[in-house]
């Protein structure tokens, strides 16, 4: 499961011009790298709905 999500994380790493994780990574740096954009995509997800809130009310 974290290699399949690593690869498309990586992908998307490339296609914004960031450093990314190396093809042979070990699984624990995939593991470790997942987490890291899985926290980064729930702070967004979090920061959108509480600025979505704020505007209505």
């Amino acid at each position: 499961m974290y290699s399949s999500l690593a690869r498309f994380f990586r992908g998307m790493n490339m296609a914004m011009g960031v450093t990314t994780l190396p093809e042979n990574a070990s699984p624990e740096k995939e593991r470790k790298f997942v987490l890291a954009w899985l926290g980064i995509l729930a702070f967004l997800l979090l920061w959108v709905v509480i600025l979505f809130f704020w505007i209505t009310n």
